[in-house]
Order: C-alpha cells, then sequence, then structure tokens
C-alpha cells in the first residue's frame, strides 16, 4: 500500500505557509508579529507653560488619528514659564513617563495605568537636566560651560552625572569645540535602558556607562557656520551597534536620516534616508529644532519625529521613516491648530 500521509501533509504545511506569510502586514517578514504601538504626547498650546495640559495615547495602525484622552485639562506649576527646552524619558516596564520642563523647574512623573501625575522641584542648574532611565532609576546630565568660542558654542565643559537626588556620581570635562554645541539648545538624549546613556550635543556624542561610571567621546562631524552648517537632533538607541538621528544641514537645505556607528573605531555616521520632499524646510526645522521630539520601534525598524512650527499657527506632524523600504510618510496630528507637541514616547 502507498503512502500518501507524506506528500498530502506537506501540501497543507506549504500551503499554510503561504498563506501565514502573506498576511504579514509589518516589514520584518515575521508572520507571528503585528507592528502594532502605542505613542503617547503631552500637550498644550503656546511656548509659555500656560495650561491646560493634555496626555493622549496615538495607535501606530490608526495613522495617529483618533487620540484617546489619558489626562486632559490638568495644570502644572509652569505658569508663564518657557517650554522650550522640555524632556521626556519613559519607564516601559514600570509604565512610568517622566517629562522635566529646564525653566519651570519641576520634573513630572505620569503613570500610565492610574493616570496620577506627581509634580516634584527639580532645578535643572544644580541638579541636571536631559532625564533617562536605566533599569528603572533615573539619571541626569548637568553640563557647565567653562570657555565658549567666538561664535558662543560650548568649547569646553564639565559634565556632571547626578541620579534622582541630585547626588553627584561621576563627571568628567570635555572639548567640544567645533561641535556647533549651544547651551541646552540643540541637544537630545537616549538609552539602552540597561546600561549606557547617550547624549548627541549636536556634532559630538557622549556616552556615559553607569556600570563602570565611565565616558567616551566622539565628534562625529566639523560644524562649520558658514561652510558645513549641520545640526543634529532626536537621537535614538537601535542597537548595540547603532543609533539613529536626525540631521539638518542649512547650507545645503538637506535633512536625513542618519545612522550612528557606535560599533565602530572611531564612531562613525552613515546617511540612511535623505528626507526630500518633507513640508517643511531645513531651516524650518533648525528654527524649532527645541521642540523636535522623536521615537524608535524596532519591531518595523522605524524612526519617528514631530514637527511644530512654534511661531506660526499649524497642525503638527509626525514624520515616520522606514529606511528598509525607503518610505516617508507624514501625519497629521488630530489635534487643534497651534497645539505643541512637547514629547514623543513609543511602548511597543
Amino acid at each position: 500500500m502507498k503512502n500518501y500521509f507524506l506528500p498530502v501533509s506537506l501540501f497543507y504545511i506549504l500551503f499554510f505557509s503561504f498563506f501565514l506569510v502573506s498576511c504579514d502586514t509589518d516589514d520584518d517578514n515575521d508572520p507571528s508579529t503585528l507592528c502594532e504601538a502605542d505613542f503617547y504626547t503631552l500637550t498644550t498650546s503656546g511656548t509659555v507653560g500656560t495650561p491646560p495640559y493634555d496626555i493622549y495615547s496615538y495607535q501606530k495602525s490608526t495613522s495617529f488619528q483618533s487620540p484617546v484622552p489619558l489626562l486632559t485639562n490638568f495644570n502644572l506649576n509652569t505658569s508663564g514659564m518657557s517650554l522650550m527646552y522640555f524632556k521626556s524619558t519613559f519607564d516601559k516596564d514600570g509604565g512610568i513617563i517622566v517629562y522635566q520642563i529646564a525653566r519651570a523647574h519641576n520634573l513630572i512623573k505620569f503613570d500610565i495605568q492610574t493616570q496620577n501625575i506627581v509634580q516634584i522641584s527639580k532645578n535643572p542648574v544644580t541638579d541636571g537636566f536631559y532625564p533617562e532611565f536605566v533599569n528603572h532609576n533615573l539619571y541626569f546630565l548637568q553640563i557647565v560651560p567653562t570657555t565658549f568660542d567666538s561664535h558662543n558654542d560650548i568649547a569646553i565643559a564639565d559634565l556632571n552625572i547626578k541620579d534622582n537626588a541630585g547626588m553627584l556620581i561621576a563627571n568628567t570635562s570635555l572639548n567640544f569645540s567645533n561641535s556647533g554645541f549651544k547651551f541646552n539648545l540643540n541637544a537630545s538624549s537616549t538609552s539602552d535602558l540597561n546600561e549606557k546613556i547617550f547624549y548627541l550635543a549636536n556634532t559630538s556624542l557622549v556616552t556615559y556607562n553607569v556600570v563602570n561610571q565611565g565616558f567616551s567621546f566622539s565628534q562625529l562631524e566639523v560644524f562649520d557656520v558658514l561652510t558645513n552648517a549641520v545640526y543634529y537632533a532626536g537621537v535614538e538607541y537601535v542597537d548595540s551597534q547603532t543609533l539613529y538621528a536626525l540631521r539638518i544641514n542649512t547650507t545645503t537645505n538637506a535633512v536625513d536620516l542618519i545612522q550612528i556607528n557606535t560599533g565602530a573605531n572611531p564612531t562613525s555616521i552613515t546617511v540612511l534616508q535623505n528626507l526630500q520632499g518633507l513640508s517643511m524646510q531645513a531651516a524650518d526645522i533648525v528654527n524649532n529644532i527645541e521642540y523636535i521630539k522623536s521615537a524608535y520601534d524596532d519591531c518595523d525598524n522605524s524612526y519617528y519625529f514631530t514637527y511644530t512650527d512654534a511661531y506660526n499657527s499649524s497642525i503638527p506632524v509626525i514624520v515616520e521613516v522606514k529606511p528598509d523600504t525607503g518610505s516617508v510618510t507624514e501625519y497629521p496630528f488630530s489635534v487643534n491648530s497651534g497645539e505643541i507637541f512637547y514629547s514623543l514616547e513609543i511602548n511597543n
């Protein structure tokens, strides 16, 4: 008697395998994953701390429409304060988002599950700025400029790492000459959540290792206001060898998504995607660079950044960049004209 089991079984295996693969809707070719993610934003109208504030959740699958209000019309102790220097960090496992408003001298902790807000007094001048979570602990960077160059950019600065209580953990002195680093203006930060914090001070990258309390420094590019006016923003951790960031060149009017190769020696950059066809020009982004917020989705290797023209009433947009496919998409946020987004965090 012939054995029909093997060819019949093989037919069904191939059939269902094809069905599963063809139904995969993300970019990683893994049928078991659908790249859904929740994005969290804090918004208010205007550039000074005038209540009310709102925190919304957006789902990736809805193209950032139909926001879910998590907490609305709440007040913060920021009345009359400039919100230009506004940072946030997310402890995904703990479900806590921390917001820091430099000019308002306070720290805000938001619990996503309980929707509870707690405000803590914190002076960024003495206690540090650029909050980042590592192993559920908060760390801050205090920048103390000691020398400025002829363009009023920071040349040399003392860097102090402080804990949530404001206690000094580690410090070093670094030379930022030719980086175009202006005090608290064009710097961003990210972490691997486990060991390292990365501070992108315009074209200079500072890495701090929480475990061994060591610093490393790389100048990624020479800044020149006349011949190479480049501005870096929105640094995001990708993997142990890679960071992503925006590179805006007002000399050439180019906006690029770049890969920072932290595993290379020396650290180098690679242009992943030229963001041609954006609704905003390079100069517009630089003029609003302190309002650029970013996020990274490792499920389908997607990079996101927000853009708001803080000086003209406009609908803010979120730009999605997928370097694997080369797609660049702008999504208008479904909020009122004039709303400014002061944070962008992702949970996937």
